[in-house]
């Protein structure tokens, strides 16, 4: 770690290293990754959240807003903020809306979930950090009488 580093960890400086913005030359205009910019917005989101204070520094406002950040990160980005509790996701998903990431029409980290998946087309993605509300929904969702209802499907097995 560097001293810089070390003192933007105290200051709750968020910066991007040389070397991130070196790595995608012509693909946004600041020339950091998705991924990069993704989780660089969710410790910002988060320090202000727990902190009252945070700078982006080397990432301003004019050049994240009309970068493409992909739902995938967008979406691993959040689970990740779930980790740290409800209150971390709602101030990424409020950052994410002023960034125009997302529609201003999302309130909540749920709503965006649900926008982000359905902006993927990857069906396999889950959030691991689903708050147990989310669990519940999809339980209200599932009719379970009616699925112990459905038939057994035998399998074909190897006969010995």
């Amino acid at each position: 770690m560097t001293e810089a580093c070390l003192l933007d960890t105290f200051r709750r400086i968020f910066r991007p290293t040389k070397h991130e913005l070196g790595k995608f030359p012509g693909r946004s205009r600041t020339g950091i990754g998705p991924k990069m910019m993704a989780k660089m917005i969710r410790f910002y989101a988060d320090s202000i959240e727990k902190y009252d204070r945070a700078e982006l520094v080397g990432l301003d406002d004019w050049l994240v807003e009309p970068s493409f950040i992909s739902p995938f990160w967008l979406a691993v980005h959040l689970d990740r903020a779930f980790e740290n509790g409800y209150q971390s996701a709602m101030a990424y998903v409020r950052e994410l809306k002023k960034l125009d990431q997302i529609p201003d029409e999302i309130d909540t980290p749920e709503e965006a979930a649900v926008y982000l998946v359905d902006l993927m087309d990857d069906e396999s993605f889950y959030y691991r950090n689903a708050p147990i509300d989310q669990y519940k929904k999809e339980d209200e969702l599932i009719d379970f009488d009616e699925y112990d209802k459905l038939p057994i499907q035998l399998s074909h097995r190897r006969s010995s």
